[in-house]
């Protein structure tokens, strides 16, 4: 009679210790699974027109995938988002949740709202390719509200010294 109590004691610890295990797999298995790996960057070069005329020195082009952003860059020479071949492209880098989803890309002139490219190209992991981005829409200064001086303080302590 001991010895049975001892084996439904024994049953019932080891049922226990495994339901626990059971329970701590299932809910550590969303931390320990990997979801997302690196892959290798997609690529782009080519021209940035806007409304027609050559994208200016130091606008920055940036591309967004589900409306974050993924690379920025800022234009070198002018009307040209990346060098002309594959030598020096505008990488955008990601992981596998990015595979075949679509990238945007915008362009800031500073002092402007950014304006929308009318190309859209899906992420390709390890490719580089032509693409020539055309920037069409309103050229919208950004309300210089958030600039504030104070120029009478700064005459003052000119007058002071």
């Amino acid at each position: 009679m001991i010895i049975m109590t001892m084996r439904k004691l024994d049953l019932k610890i080891t049922g226990f210790f495994l339901l626990f295990l059971i329970i701590s797999i299932f809910f550590s298995s969303n931390v320990i699974s990997v979801t997302e790996y690196p892959m290798l960057q997609t690529a782009f070069f080519g021209t940035a027109i806007i409304n027609g005329r050559q994208a200016p020195m130091n606008a920055v082009v940036s591309a967004e995938i589900d409306s974050k952003v993924f690379a920025r860059s800022a234009i070198r020479e002018l009307g040209w988002y990346s060098s002309r071949d594959c030598s020096a492209p505008f990488a955008i880098g990601g992981n596998s949740s990015n595979r075949n989803k679509d990238i945007s890309f915008f362009i800031q002139i500073p002092g402007y709202q950014n304006i929308k490219a009318s190309q859209i190209e899906k992420w390709v992991s390890g490719t580089c390719k032509s693409l020539n981005l055309t920037f069409t829409g309103a050229e919208v200064l950004i309300p210089a509200t958030n600039i504030t001086y104070n120029l009478t303080q700064t005459n003052q302590t000119t007058n002071q010294t």
